[in-house]
């Protein structure tokens, strides 16, 4: 999985750069904030363990996927410079930016002699975003959604890999689906890909913020009384949730219904069943 460890850059801008490399990176953030000066949101020790983890998390196969990038506004601690060095001699891509105009590199990091002002922000906004485009370029064709059922399970192996799996149960159900839109359940397995997975992985998820409208007239809910068990690596795991279109009544051709569960040791999205919705005895 490509990953790209961005240290010392705005919250502020983060959503955009996620926005920006869609699925194709896993962007991780360590913020910078202004105490008489800049530095690191987290302490110097912090920073160093969240690299390594997020690094470890996402290099099962080979550290030469991971990127960490120190930007050059807040100086990195000497803990952090270490764990860059250490990941950089285990294969890992360390890229230190500067701000010095003698230094031939692309792209230009942009000046913080304003502050984090909104100019400020876009061009370092560009900046990043060419800079990953160049590191990790988008493979042709990855951004089309499948139109057809008989394709979604082989664009899912392609474009999801890593960050979300259907389950066997799943990949043969969509074979014979009824839904009528493949592309609108495509989104739904996007956002389950994308901002569902890195809020888990960066903890921000909690019972009061997983209840949510997540566009493309979707929503994600709690199953109630049609949540079951499900067998997943030889262990029975609760499936609590799913992700549904408001469509009430039993045509199948309308009707959406995405059950999934979060799959801790491979930090993967996992979909027990979809398209139809589940029969039950509450159905």
């Amino acid at each position: 999985m490509l990953t790209a460890i961005l240290v010392g850059v705005p919250s502020s801008i983060v959503p955009r750069i996620r926005k920006h490399v869609g699925l194709r990176v896993a962007i991780h953030a360590l913020p910078m904030i202004q105490k008489g000066g800049f530095r690191l949101e987290a302490p110097p020790q912090e920073a160093a363990r969240q690299i390594t983890d997020h690094a470890d998390r996402n290099s099962a196969s080979s550290y030469e996927k991971v990127l960490v990038l120190l930007l050059p506004y807040a100086k990195p601690p000497k803990e952090v410079s270490d764990t860059a060095n250490v990941l950089h001699e285990l294969g890992a891509i360390v890229e230190k930016a500067s701000l010095d105009p003698n230094v031939k590199a692309e792209p230009k990091w942009p000046s913080l002699a304003k502050g984090i002002d909104r100019y400020f922000e876009e061009k370092l906004v560009t900046a990043l975003c060419e800079f990953l485009d160049k590191h990790f370029p988008p493979p042709a064709g990855s951004d089309n959604l499948p139109a057809r059922w008989e394709d979604f399970a082989d664009w899912c192996a392609k474009v999801l890999r890593g960050r979300l799996t259907l389950s066997n149960k799943a990949q043969q159900q969509v074979k014979s689906a009824y839904f009528k839109n493949p592309v609108t359940a495509a989104h739904a397995l996007l956002w389950l890909a994308g901002e569902y997975r890195t809020s888990r992985i960066e903890c921000s998820l909690d019972g009061s913020n997983l209840k949510k409208n997540i566009g493309n007239g979707l929503h994600n809910e709690l199953c109630g009384a049609d949540a079951f068990k499900f067998t997943w690596n030889g262990t029975k795991v609760d499936v609590t949730w799913h992700i549904k279109n408001m469509c009430r009544d039993h045509d199948r051709t309308r009707v959406l219904r995405i059950y999934y569960f979060w799959d801790e040791p491979s930090t993967t999205v996992v979909i027990a069943e979809m398209p139809e919705h589940r029969v039950t005895a509450e159905s």
